[in-house]
């Protein structure tokens, strides 16, 4: 059976939101300059899916310890974007918009990482 996925739009604080540990993606420095560019321009317009953070993250076989309330599912490419944007100066990325789909308590890490690869492969990111 589906579990449906029941999440609330926000605006996080970039200063909230960790990296996830198992992000198989990554830019190479032309396409992330290209989505500084992109989102200075027009915004984040797919929000960064997040969870929030309330217990250590199991991961191939490796346990993080998390110190920041939420954590990226999908969209570490548009975090990390965001982040240079406000390091440089762009104050509008202080916060992003993101959806967050509950508390990591209520999820096993592989139905996140099948998340994050459905949004991917869907248009998400």
């Amino acid at each position: 059976m589906k579990r449906i996925v029941k999440y609330q739009e926000t605006q996080v604080n970039l200063s909230d939101i960790s990296p996830n540990p198992w992000n198989p993606h990554d830019s190479t420095p032309d396409e992330l300059t290209s989505l500084i560019g992109s989102i200075k321009e027009r915004g984040i317009i797919h929000p960064i899916v997040l969870v929030e953070v309330d217990r250590p993250v199991v991961w191939s076989e490796k346990t993080y310890s998390i110190q920041k309330p939420y954590m990226v599912i999908d969209g570490e490419q548009r975090l990390k974007a965001a982040s240079i944007a406000y390091t440089d100066g762009d104050d509008t990325f202080s916060a992003v918009p993101c959806r967050v789909i509950g508390k990591l308590s209520e999820w096993e890490e592989w139905e996140l990482s099948e998340i994050g690869q459905m949004a991917n492969h869907q248009g998400g990111s």
